[in-house]
């Protein structure tokens, strides 16, 4: 795994795609560098990255949501919702951020509370039914980011949200 970590991936093309090392493993890469895995194999899924590595515990239905741990410790460090008009991640601290998307969902931009955009996502590839197991896009750090304490965090559930089997193949707006 490349020491680069995701905020140092801003305006590169990253692309999801499965991994050798088995069915629901995931690599995100781009410029020849791996910026992060995703293991999906087990009851207990895990993304590793240069900034640390996630438990995600998928739970609900009728209002789903992820619960997201570090490996390392019991405590959450945040929860993740899907709602009718997109994604929410609430942090341990509380603060709340957004998933807004564009036109036909072909980019979203993660705000905070206030509505500012902090990272913005151009979808360049959607699985398809050639391509099923790939997503890939660009991700951008906005101005009003620089000063965000959990931008890390947030870039990588971002790019979480892009995974092929979170956005489903079905559909254009990721199932948690």
């Amino acid at each position: 795994m490349s020491d680069d970590t995701l905020l140092e991936a801003s305006g590169i093309l990253l692309t999801w795609s499965p991994d050798p090392q088995g069915d629901a493993v995931y690599s995100l890469t781009g410029g020849g560098d791996l910026y992060a895995m995703y293991d999906g194999t087990w009851d207990t899924k895990q993304l590793e990255a240069a900034d640390g590595s996630w438990r995600l515990d998928s739970s609900g239905w009728a209002k789903p949501r992820v619960t997201i741990r570090r490996t390392d410790a019991e405590a959450e460090a945040g929860t993740l919702w899907w709602r009718g008009y997109g994604a929410e991640l609430v942090v341990s601290s509380g603060v709340r951020y957004r998933w807004r998307y564009g036109f036909l969902h072909r980019d979203f931009e993660i705000v905070d509370a206030a509505g500012t955009p902090l990272l913005k996502f151009g979808i360049q590839a959607w699985p398809q039914a050639n391509t099923p197991s790939a997503s890939a896009a660009v991700m951008e750090i906005l101005a009003a980011a620089t000063t965000e304490h959990d931008l890390a965090f947030l870039a990588l559930i971002g790019w979480y949200t892009l995974l092929p089997p979170v956005l489903g193949t079905a559909t254009s707006v990721p199932i948690f």
